[in-house]
């Protein structure tokens, strides 16, 4: 997933948790396409569609729980058949391949409704093509409508071992209590009541199959109250009668009283109270004291037919769609359990439901009153009816006291969902579920401890429950802290029993809080004061400034731990969800900063019993999108001198780092290491980070998450680690500038000036290999000393860095002067070497060139007495030549 708070172009992101629950492994086929909501379209085609969500309406129903129990059993019997009563079923499509036993009576015309259907109750799941069932592996028996076809199946049922032992019906002819209707179909129901209700009741009761009829669907200008509609067979007392309700968006966050186009996706509501004026939705959800249950069955993605086509697929439904997931859910209670009988599937089913009737949206309906409904009614609940159906011989229907399925956990990462191994990251030392603030805020935002003798800080944990059972009161959250490293140890590192020489405590408990009782899917946030955070000075003596870490871990009875703990933190937190890691540095750049510092420091261990070769791996976060944080700024690593001689010791390997000098590097590209540092048992040393960002290269990317990572030399595997969450905020940008390159003389002064920024900096100056040889804005130097000098300036508040380099050249060798001139004897030569091996003086004779005399010059001298008595009157050239090359001529003239 793209990590959104990295993008340059992004001020602000507020995530929305919607918190899955576990599953196990979760079938290839459970995402569906994002489907439109308003006209239920789906893109096309759906195999290149890279928009794709959970499969909501299972969600709703706890289906990956009810998966749980039916593991064991294959998610299917061969021998435990749902009939499908409806109209023709395409048995060649992809969702339907293999999942009829028999086809004994399929009826002419279209197959766009039964098709549906079938794959709603059965269709082929982890098949990696269209989307999973919650009936899985139960296979089905299609025969057509109407009662004849309901007789007939219980008859063939009977002459095959009983092996059908539900049928469904998403058909059924409605009924208005209060017209005369004399349409032959509904005259026969009304007329022969009795003998049809007698049908029914035998089928369910002598041949024992769960019968599963859709409550039918209300159409537009027909009667808004309760009660006035009916449908049959749905109206029988023998048969499970199903309405429907929406699944995608959650309830509390929808305003009801404003209807739109996508009302119907809204979980669990039923009706709409604009719906009495418009009826806007006239296919919608059917109400009246004969209902027994709901269940999803609006934007039910589902298998179609399109022409000839085997893998078409739909959206839409209305109570037909929901008929089918409740008789899928019969069929995996009877696999579990083949033994109930359907009058006690039908009440398990009932009695396992989640209440909706309760919900504010939904109250208007219930209650007393000509105009309410009597009855108390609850949306499928596969998971609590497949957990009662394998049970129900020990425990009947108390369902408080059967084996509870609870996990409770804290994320490692953003992309964690509580499996175990955590296989989908590497850095388990960063949990999202866990932040420090210096006030009781409740905001999120991890913010660094600060120390207060009177004022506590505050850790925050978020825990999730993603089991299927609602956790107890009685388990608890126990919080640790000890000094920032990168390789702890548990326990003994965490419970106080260990102290660094000078006698400061190295890590203990912070506090022990209970955890509320948290239902399925939902989570609680855990505020918990730390009172007795350490006081620094108490660590600075000792040389071991850096800051603390944070250990979380849920103890629980109902969800203990899952794989036996080792010493390593690393290995307990990626293979037990209930435990969590917050090592994090926290680096603000900005102008209230004064003054503090840009990094941060950890240890750097050798937790082993025996001697080790370490590498400490220095990488941006793998989310992280936009310019790596090293393009924008320099990245310091500073070792302290036990890390340098350790590494020293390993053979001094580096990678994508320059070593400048003792201790000192910067880091150059994305895989940067310090390699192969060699400690002995329980030796350590200092690492410490810096991050200073330069001013020509920044980008409106604010947030940087960059990771020190321990890994054992001999294989690679991580063994923990420190993370840094650099924070820059927008600042006016600036110019390192100078007074310009100089021309000068060898011996000659000159002072190099640094324009001032406007705020407090530091200004430093480096020669041409690296080497700082003076601090402040104003610096004398010669060009003895240095040619080139690059100058550095450092904003104090945040450390934003920029450069300008200056360069010192000679001015030409050259005579200065001759005198005096003319002259009758004695010349004083004044000259300039400022580059040369050798230099000389020719004096030569304008009028006659035969006439010329040499005179070697002192390299460190600048003048030289010429005594030219022996030359006749005349005009003389005097040539200065250095390195055999002519530089510079004057004349001379000798009277």
């Amino acid at each position: 997933k793209m990590r959104l708070t990295a993008s340059p172009l992004i001020k602000r992101v507020e995530f929305i948790p919607e918190y899955e629950l576990a599953s196990g492994e979760l079938p290839n086929d459970y995402y569906t396409p994002n489907m439109n909501l308003v006209n239920d379209s789906i893109p096309d085609p759906y195999n290149n569609v890279q928009d794709t969500v959970r499969n909501s309406y299972l969600d709703l129903i706890k289906a990956p729980c009810a998966w749980e129990i039916t593991a064991e059993f294959e998610h299917g019997d061969p021998n435990v058949l749902v009939g499908v009563s409806d109209s023709k079923v395409m048995p060649n499509h992809e969702e339907l391949l293999g999942k009829f036993d028999t086809i004994f009576y399929n009826v002419s015309g279209g197959h766009y409704h039964g098709t549906g259907v079938a794959g709603l109750i059965a269709g082929n799941t982890n098949n990696g093509k269209g989307t999973a069932s919650i009936g899985w592996n139960t296979k089905m028996v299609a025969s057509g409508t109407g009662y004849k076809n309901i007789r007939d199946l219980a008859i063939w049922s009977h002459n095959n071992n009983d092996r059908l032992r539900a049928i469904n019906m998403s058909w059924g002819n409605r009924y208005y209590k209060n017209a005369t209707d004399s349409t032959e179909t509904v005259s026969y129901q009304i007329e022969h009541r009795d003998i049809l209700r007698r049908m029914y009741k035998c089928i369910s009761e002598k041949y024992n199959i769960v019968l599963v009829a859709a409550g039918h669907n209300k159409v537009a200008n027909e009667s808004n109250h309760p009660n006035d509609w009916y449908s049959f067979p749905a109206y029988w007392e023998s048969v499970i009668a199903v309405t429907s309700v929406g699944h995608i968006k959650p309830y509390q966050d929808y305003d009801y009283t404003v209807s739109t186009d996508d009302t119907l996706s809204v979980k669990d509501v039923l009706w709409w109270s604009g719906h009495k004026s418009g009826n806007r939705h006239w296919r919608t959800h059917i109400l009246n004291n004969h209902i027994d249950i709901a269940a999803p069955g609006y934007h039910m993605y589902r298998p179609t037919v399109d022409g000839n086509s085997t893998n078409s697929y739909i959206g839409g439904g209305a109570t037909s769609a929901a008929a089918p997931i409740v008789s899928g859910a019969a069929a995996l209670m009877l696999v579990v359990n083949p033994d109930l009988t359907s009058v006690q599937v039908k009440d398990i089913l009932k009695f396992s439901a989640d209440r909706i009737d309760t919900i504010p949206h939904n109250q208007e309906f219930f209650g007393q009153g000509e105009d309410k409904l009597s009855i108390e009614l609850g949306r499928l609940n596969a998971y609590k009816a497949v957990k009662m159906a394998k049970y129900f011989d020990e425990y009947g229907f108390d369902i408080d006291s059967m084996p509870k399925k609870i996990d409770l956990m804290i994320r490692d990462n953003e992309e964690d969902i509580g499996e175990e191994p955590n296989e989908t990251t590497e850095i388990f030392w960063n949990s999202p579920d866990i932040w420090v603030r210096n006030q009781p805020d409740g905001e999120e935002g991890y913010e660094n401890v600060e120390y207060d003798p009177n004022e506590p800080n505050y850790v925050y944990v978020r825990v999730k429950n993603v089991g299927c059972d609602p956790s107890s009161e009685e388990d608890e959250l126990k919080l640790y802290w000890t000094k920032a490293a990168s390789s702890m140890s548990w326990p003994e590192d965490y419970m106080g029993a260990n102290y660094f020489p000078n006698g400061a405590l190295k890590g203990d408990t912070v506090a022990t809080v209970n955890i509320p009782s948290i239902k399925p899917g939902e989570e609680t946030i855990l505020e918990v004061p730390w009172s007795n955070v350490p006081n620094p000075d108490d660590y600075e003596s000792n040389d071991q400034p850096w800051h603390f870490c944070l250990l979380a871990r849920i103890e629980s009875d109902d969800d203990p731990i899952t794989t036996q703990e080792t010493s390593s933190i690393h290995y307990n937190d990626k293979h037990n969800n209930n435990i969590a890691s917050k090592n994090l540095t926290v680096v603000n750049l900005n102008d209230e900063n004064l003054g503090q510092p840009i990094g941060g420091s950890f240890s750097f261990p050798n937790p082993l019993k025996t001697r080790g070769y370490f590498d400490l791996q220095l990488k941006p976060d793998d989310a992280e999108t936009g310019r790596a944080i090293f393009n924008e700024a320099e990245v310091w690593v500073t070792l302290d001198e036990d890390l340098i001689v350790a590494w020293e010791a390993g053979g001094k390997q580096s990678t994508d780092l320059v070593h400048r000098r003792d201790g000192l590097f910067l880091v150059t590209g994305e895989n940067a290491a310090i390699e192969n540092i060699k400690l002995d048992p329980g030796e350590f040393g200092l690492v410490q980070l810096q991050f200073n960002f330069l001013a020509k290269e920044i980008t409106e990317k604010e947030t940087y998450l960059y990771h020190a990572i321990q890994r054992n030399s001999a294989n690679n595997n991580i063994m923990g680690g420190e993370s840094y969450q650099i924070n820059k905020s927008p600042r006016p940008l600036f110019s390192a500038i100078t007074s310009g390159n100089k021309t000068i003389d060898k011996e000659e002064e000159v002072i190099l000036n640094a324009e001032l920024i406007g705020e407090p900096a530091n200004y430093n100056w480096y020669d041409n290999e690296g080497n700082l040889i003076y601090e402040g804005a104003d610096f004398s130097t010669s060009a003895e000393i240095g040619k080139q000098y690059k100058l550095e300036v450092v904003t104090l508040s945040d450390g934003y860095k920029d450069y300008a380099e200056v360069e010192l050249t000679y001015k030409p060798n050259r005579i200065t002067s001759l005198s005096p001139n003319p002259t009758t004897g004695q010349v004083e030569v004044e000259y300039k070497i400022n580059e040369g091996e050798s230099a000389y003086l020719a004096i030569t004779s304008i009028e006659n060139p035969n006439i010329s005399n040499n005179y070697i010059l002192d390299m460190e001298e600048s003048a030289f007495d010429l005594n030219v008595d022996n030359l006749s009157a005349g005009i003389y050239a005097v040539a200065l030549i250095v390195n055999g090359q002519i530089v510079d001529t004057k004349n001379l003239i000798k009277n």
